[in-house]
């Protein structure tokens, strides 16, 4: 009896240490889950112009439930045509080619897709869909521009050339026309969907 009593007792002890391992592996997994949460956030405010009045996780919350056209085109140029907007414009003019960054990303350590995105090629990806990892890649492979240019902060001034993209333009309609949907707005917490360009704009100037 007294053996069988002290086998109860381990038994429960060893219960009693699972439990308590299980609910500390849990709240890691949730501690790692909201450090990537932040991080993913923090890299997509820095590509897409974000407010920095806001803490990362508050403005990702925001923006997708935002109606901001300017980083849903900034989005959509980088789904669209990678770097390559910012390659054969004028910032860059002239100093290194598509194909150049093309052969420089091949010494890259990222997955092809990734590559490809960079490339404006049909990756499947979207900006707004990516992983921490995929991320990481992505800024690794703007990253490879140091490599083809005497400006050793050229990366950063493609983070500058997206993230304030189409801040100063007064007309974006035919920007706008490109875009495979545009966002709800949001009058007194009811939400509407947008019919036109034209009531998407006029909601927008209106409420700011």
């Amino acid at each position: 009896m007294k053996k069988r009593k002290i086998i109860i007792v381990l038994v429960i002890s060893v219960i009693i240490i699972a439990c308590f391992s299980v609910i500390n592996y849990v709240k890691k997994q949730e501690e790692v889950k909201e450090a990537q949460i932040q991080q993913v956030a923090k890299i997509k405010s820095v590509y897409l112009g974000y407010s920095r009045q806001y803490d990362p996780v508050e403005i990702a919350v925001q923006y997708y439930a935002a109606d901001d056209y300017r980083v849903l085109l900034r989005e959509y140029e980088l789904d669209t045509q990678g770097v390559t907007g910012y390659i054969n414009s004028s910032d860059i003019n002239g100093e290194f080619s598509v194909e150049d960054f093309e052969n420089a990303i091949e010494a890259v350590d990222i997955s092809q897709s990734i590559k490809n995105y960079l490339l404006g090629k049909n990756s499947q990806l979207h900006f707004e869909d990516m992983s921490l990892e995929e991320l990481k890649e992505f800024d690794i492979g703007v990253q490879a521009m140091e490599n083809l240019s005497s400006d050793y902060r050229i990366s950063d001034n493609f983070v500058s050339y997206i993230s304030s993209k189409y801040w100063n333009n007064v007309d974006l309609t035919d920007e706008l026309q490109e875009l495979p949907i545009l966002p709800d707005y949001s009058i007194d917490g009811e939400t509407h969907t947008v019919s036109s360009i034209e009531e998407f704009l006029k909601y927008y100037k209106e409420s700011n």
